[in-house]
């Protein structure tokens, strides 16, 4: 345990405790509080004047950006925004994390958070933050957002807003980040922010709002069936936000958006004026003509891709290889995520016949199936072997053994591939690793 504080020296003794008693610790969490409270330097509090609400009446929301997370499906960290939400009387609290600090986002946190709390506070207390308040007056008149008041009207709740520079005026949405951030986020290693979200929905159903709160003294989940009744019933449909632009198409058929390109049927290339709108939450880019919707996409989070549907640039005949090359990248783009980080790979390790590799593996797709070659692609991915070949072969042997045939290792297939090729063995190395690709 000492060792671990050492290391993070911000985790909750909760959170320890759970650790070690994963590992067989069979001691009570008493114990393990004593402990860590004797090696840890208290700060001293802060007086403050306590402020309480009636069920129902009131709940306090915070939306910052956060910091820069590393995710294992990413080369890079990304920025990620963390919103919110407390209710005033159960202390029943809410997280959700966005890749984007915007209006969509903030929206999306609030519908969220009312549809895990079962209803809408009649008020909301929030800080000067740009997506609720454009300008305040010396007079302290403030000029709302107004497709915020839309967004709150179509609820049913109040805004309010507190004085500027008093951030203890939300003490009940301001402390619980300190405990989240030590009980659930430090330490932790997360595949996406898909990932983030389901894990810190898992945490609060099953420690932060099942836990005995410090101000209460009661369960927040329990003080909840007190409050919910009070509260506003949710609408029967969702309040739909999207951020609406402008984007001329380009002559190969193409629009874009934050550093991707999005295919649009080629009738609609070259310096076509179209409309998207792009929704977040639902993680899709709508394109339209004339009020006509022409085109839709999965939104990408990496940066330089080109996501295409294949139908959109049929009858186009291609007047240089190069042209072609990018419709097969577009191509296999489409596929998904992992498609698209293994093409990267694959420019990045300089493969050499880049477009035939690439179209090579898209017939394999309609050989074994995308999963098939999903799943073999992952497996490439973990092990960092790139090409065609390797996708080939490691999609007879999943194919084989799923039909339980007589099973190859990866071993025996990368020695025919020497053989085939004629390549001399130069140094003698332990192939187990690769065995267990097709595990």
């Amino acid at each position: 345990l000492r060792m671990k504080i050492e290391g993070e020296p911000m985790l909750t003794a909760s959170r320890l405790f759970r650790e070690i008693n994963g590992l067989g610790y069979a001691g009570s969490s008493r114990l393990v509080r004593l402990y860590v409270g004797e090696i840890r330097v208290k700060k001293e509090k802060e007086a403050t004047v306590r402020f309480e609400t009636l069920p129902g009446q009131q709940a306090q929301v915070d939306f910052d950006f956060y910091k820069r997370v590393k995710f294992t499906d990413y080369e890079e960290a990304k920025s990620v925004s963390r919103f919110n939400m407390v209710l005033g009387y159960s202390r029943m609290l809410y997280y959700g994390y966005y890749f984007r600090h915007d209006l969509e986002s903030f929206i999306d946190g609030h519908i969220s958070a009312f549809e895990y709390f079962g209803g809408v506070p009649h008020e909301i207390l929030y800080d000067n933050v740009k997506c609720v308040v454009i300008e305040r007056y010396d007079d302290n008149g403030i000029r709302w957002n107004s497709q915020f008041l839309d967004f709150a009207r179509y609820y049913g709740f109040k805004p309010l807003v507190c004085q500027p520079y008093r951030a203890q005026t939300k003490g009940k949405v301001e402390r619980p980040h300190q405990y989240a951030e030590r009980d659930f986020f430090m330490g932790q290693e997360f595949k996406n922010l898909a990932d983030l979200n389901n894990r810190s929905n898992n945490w609060m159903n099953e420690v932060a709002n099942k836990r005995i709160h410090g101000t209460t003294n009661e369960i927040p989940v329990i003080r909840l069936e007190q409050e919910r009744e009070y509260l506003l019933a949710l609408p029967s449909k969702r309040y739909e936000y999207y951020q609406e632009l402008s984007r001329k198409s380009s002559k190969d058929c193409y629009i874009s958006y934050q550093g991707n390109r999005y295919s649009v049927p080629y009738k609609y290339a070259n310096n076509k004026e179209l409309s998207i709108k792009v929704s977040h939450s639902q993680e899709k880019i709508f394109i339209y003509a004339g009020g006509d919707l022409i085109a839709s996409h999965n939104l990408c989070f990496c940066k330089g891709q080109m996501i295409t549907n294949p139908e959109h640039i049929k009858g186009i005949v291609p007047k240089q290889n190069s042209i072609e090359g990018q419709r097969i990248y577009g191509e296999f783009s489409y596929l998904g995520e992992a498609y698209r980080r293994y093409l990267s790979g694959l420019k990045q390790n300089k493969v050499e016949h880049l477009s035939w590799q690439v179209k090579k593996i898209l017939e394999l797709v309609y050989s074994y199936g995308q999963d098939e070659v999903n799943a073999a692609i992952e497996r490439a991915l973990k092990y960092e072997a790139y090409g065609y070949s390797y996708i080939r072969n490691i999609c007879q042997e999943l194919s084989k053994s799923r039909r339980g045939g007589d099973f190859v290792s990866i071993k025996e297939i990368l020695t025919d591939m020497l053989k085939q090729y004629g390549i001399p063995e130069v140094e003698t190395r332990s192939l187990k690793i690769y065995d267990q690709i097709s595990e």
